[in-house]
């Protein structure tokens, strides 16, 4: 089972929303949204030991947190345009996580006492699984803010350092969960963050499309033909340990950033969303799907699934209002 769901838990750029994050002209909200329900569905396989649906050759989960650290390298570039102080930069990304954090961990302390540590569940002790990324999240937001106040954060340092980063993912491929799970969340982050730097000069809207393209085709290509054709064509692209599946990650992963921040900018919006209900939706999910399971040890995956999407969807229309958007109105 993987257990690897990331959030982009940062508000959009001002330019873009209002205040309290209402979504003007673009898609953000509702490609979160649609994430942080790829993070639910896919645990309502894997919580019951069910292998979890396949999205990419990865978990639906796996996919969904690879694409939210996208999106958030994305946006924290951006709002270090916006910022004057590196306090009050790791003031607002505090005021972005840590209130509703820390009811999620309260509340999960308490279901874990409640249900006896879930120890009759499929999967037993584990009460909150998936917060566990939120440290690699913080600290790609630390690593963007020290390199905004040495002056790092432009187009050219920036995209010194991402072609850095991807030539030794490349060149050095390891094994491990290093290499295999978190190396592509900082480059994922970062490559993000480096098309916002350089949105207009990349041409978003033909990169994007062409990158959606490839990742339209590596879905209809289960078994890596197009992959192989291209080694095959190119013999320099083959070499020791380097195996089908690492050719198809690393296509996978440079068209990702740009196909995902193509739909978010440039397609018309495709449903206004005014609230930003994906890091309650991520936070509050496990807790509740556990619960769930221990209510109804027999319960179908689909049907944890929709239940879970329902409650899960309330608690997290409840986090929004009632702390994350209070919040965020104390932000500098």
């Amino acid at each position: 089972m993987n257990a690897t769901p990331g959030q982009d838990f940062t508000e959009l750029a001002k330019s873009e929303t209002t205040p309290e994050g209402k979504n003007r002209s673009n898609n953000f909200h509702v490609i979160r949204y649609v994430l942080a329900v790829c993070v639910l569905y896919s645990h309502s396989y894997g919580l019951l030991l069910l292998p979890e649906p396949i999205a990419f050759q990865r978990t639906f989960g796996t996919f969904a947190v690879q694409g939210f650290f996208a999106m958030s390298g994305y946006l924290i570039a951006q709002s270090c345009d916006r910022i004057s102080h590196l306090g009050h930069y790791f003031a607002n990304r505090t005021l972005r996580i840590a209130p509703a954090l820390i009811i999620a961990l309260a509340l999960s302390h308490y279901l874990l006492g409640a249900f006896d540590r879930f120890i009759t569940n499929p999967v037993p002790y584990i009460v909150n699984g998936p917060v566990w990324t939120l440290s690699w999240e913080v600290l790609c937001y630390i690593l963007c803010g020290l390199l905004w106040r040495f002056g790092l954060l432009t187009a050219g340092a920036l995209g010194s350092i991402v072609a850095a980063g991807w030539v030794m993912f490349v060149v050095m491929p390891g094994v491990g969960d290093t290499s295999q799970v978190i190396a592509p969340l900082f480059l994922l982050f970062f490559t993000g963050s480096y098309i916002a730097l350089q949105e207009q000069r990349l041409n978003l809207r033909t990169v994007g499309v062409a990158a959606m393209l490839v990742l339209i085709v590596l879905t209809v290509d289960t078994t890596s033909v197009m992959i192989r054709s291209i080694i095959e064509g190119v013999p320099f692209l083959y070499g020791p340990n380097f195996s089908l599946s690492r050719h198809y990650l690393i296509v996978y992963l440079l068209c990702l950033p740009f196909a995902l921040l193509w739909l978010a900018r440039c397609v018309r919006p495709l449903l206004s969303l005014r609230n930003d209900y994906s890091y309650g939706m991520y936070i509050f999910g496990w807790p509740v799907q556990q619960s769930l399971i221990a209510f109804f040890p027999h319960v179908s995956p689909l049907l944890l699934f929709v239940v879970a999407l329902a409650v899960t969807h309330g608690v997290a229309m409840m986090s929004w209002h009632l702390v994350e958007k209070r919040a965020l109105r104390l932000k500098f």
